[in-house]
């Protein structure tokens, strides 16, 4: 294992030891706006701060929590981070998927991403569900290192976008594209983001 893999088992180990739940089966990271929905899934087995866990970081943005909940839906355990450390705020790209990695080595197998961003798309509404389906990364950096190589085919899971559409009849699908700073779009980079990099923008 590499340092980011260590420390992420490293941290999985102290969640375990802090909520008593040994396995997680689901993880969810709330985006920007998401942070009232974490209600609706009910009380959580267990809350604690982002920081109790080695290699997280304090909430950096409005609207976002600073806390890791565990939640017993059905008969899965859910692991829900009510905020996320952005690649805009200049931690590196590490800092920014170390939930993920640490989601995966407390042993969940599915992992819903969700996000506020930018509609590209004149059909689009604020508050409007979308369902992303690819994406173009446009930040010239990534969390892969070495010579790996990983398969994105099946990367937005096809099984999963069923469920997400069963639970609003407003959603609808859309590629995304990502660039490094958090600015709004001038007129220009929006007319040329929309042909050649999706319908919405993170």
């Amino acid at each position: 294992m590499n340092d980011h893999q260590i420390l992420a088992h490293e941290a999985a180990k102290t969640l375990a030891q802090l909520t008593g739940v040994t396995r997680h089966d689901v993880a969810l990271v709330l985006g920007s706006g998401w942070l009232p929905a974490v209600d609706a899934l009910g009380a959580p087995t267990a809350e604690i701060d982002t920081t109790d866990l080695p290699g997280f970081h304090a909430a950096g943005v409005a609207g976002h929590a600073g806390k890791i909940r565990s939640i017993k839906v059905g008969e899965k355990n859910v692991l829900v981070f009510l905020s996320r450390t952005h690649f805009y705020e200049g931690k590196g790209v590490a800092a920014v998927v170390h939930p993920i990695r640490t989601a995966a080595a407390a042993g969940c197998s599915t992992i819903v991403l969700t996000n506020g961003c930018g509609g590209l798309k004149e059909t689009f509404q604020p508050g409007q569900p979308v369902l992303i389906s690819d994406h173009i990364n446009l930040t010239a950096t990534s969390p892969i290192e070495g010579a790996n190589f990983v398969d994105l085919t099946d990367l937005y899971s096809p099984a999963c976008a069923p469920c997400a559409r069963r639970s609003t009849r407003r959603s609808t699908r859309a590629s995304t594209s990502s660039s490094p700073g958090r600015t709004t779009r001038p007129p220009p980079r929006s007319a040329w983001l929309a042909p050649s990099a999706g319908t919405s923008s993170g």
